[in-house]
């Protein structure tokens, strides 16, 4: 199960790297003209790249929380395994 949620998380990673580079690539190559007003293919590259960066920020986001919730699963099975009488209260 570990593997699996670091491949999730490295390929979500990736995703949001390609998002970012597809966002600001436009103004870095200068394919973007200096000071002149947004072109189309700018306009979708940015807009396109910054859905695909939140995207997988929220993948990682859950990923991580999943992977949170099934410790904290696991720790409370653990305990109740090692004191079966004892109850938190």
């Amino acid at each position: 199960m570990q593997t699996r949620m670091r491949t999730a998380i490295i390929l979500s990673t990736i995703t949001g790297v390609a998002g970012v580079w597809l966002a600001v690539a436009s103004f870095f190559t200068s394919y973007q003209p200096t000071g002149a007003p947004w072109i189309t293919a700018t306009t979708h590259h940015v807009a396109t790249g910054t859905l695909l960066a939140v995207i997988s920020l929220a993948a990682v986001l859950t990923i991580i929380g999943g992977a949170l919730k099934a410790l904290d699963g696991t720790v409370d099975a653990t305990a109740a395994t090692v004191n079966p009488g004892h109850s938190e209260s």
